[in-house]
């Protein structure tokens, strides 16, 4: 069966259960399975309206619950994480940097280590409370002020782990390092 194949991660999304892997993704609807894609995907980030699929080296996909639309993003980048403000630029970590996309103007920005930040891999992204976003890297942890284009460094040579973040109850922070 194809969900024999999947790698046992998930999310619940619009009542059906969305399973994803290297072996592409697929939705459980009332038992029964349907695979969607074929390309290698590494995480899964829930929007309201949308699944967005962070794939290696196949770019970035949006995923409405029956197709697929891929977002005009380079390709040969591992995409690992996303944020999606309500207004402005789309954020994307991935072994590139810090990927900063604006939708609409299609201009596409990646910092790195020559524009401060600690590591050029970039593991997951949170948004504080402030509108400011925390970053994990490799190689410590960045607090990135979108709108003024600030950084502040924390955590410095602590590797943190792609994928691993979370948010507590009381609006808590945290990254997960090796």
């Amino acid at each position: 069966s194809p969900l024999a194949r999947m790698r046992k991660e998930a999310v619940v999304w619009h009542d059906d259960l969305s399973w994803y892997s290297h072996n592409g993704v697929g939705v459980d609807r009332s038992g029964e399975f349907k695979a969607f894609s074929v390309f290698v995907v590494l995480n899964v980030v829930e929007l309201e309206d949308e699944l967005i699929l962070l794939t290696r080296g196949e770019g970035v996909h949006r995923f409405n619950g029956d197709s697929f639309e891929k977002l005009d993003l380079p390709e040969g980048v591992n995409y690992f994480d996303v944020a999606k403000p309500a207004s402005g630029p789309w954020l994307f970590a991935t072994d590139h940097g810090l990927c900063i996309w604006r939708e609409n103007g299609r201009r596409i920005e990646f910092l790195g280590m020559e524009d401060g930040f600690p590591s050029s891999i970039v593991c997951a992204i949170l948004p504080d409370e402030w509108g400011t976003y925390w970053v994990s890297t490799f190689a410590g942890v960045v607090r990135y002020d979108l709108a003024h284009g600030l950084l502040e460094h924390h955590a410095p040579l602590v590797e943190f782990n792609r994928f691993s973040k979370g948010t507590g109850p009381n609006g808590e922070l945290a990254f997960g390092s090796t």
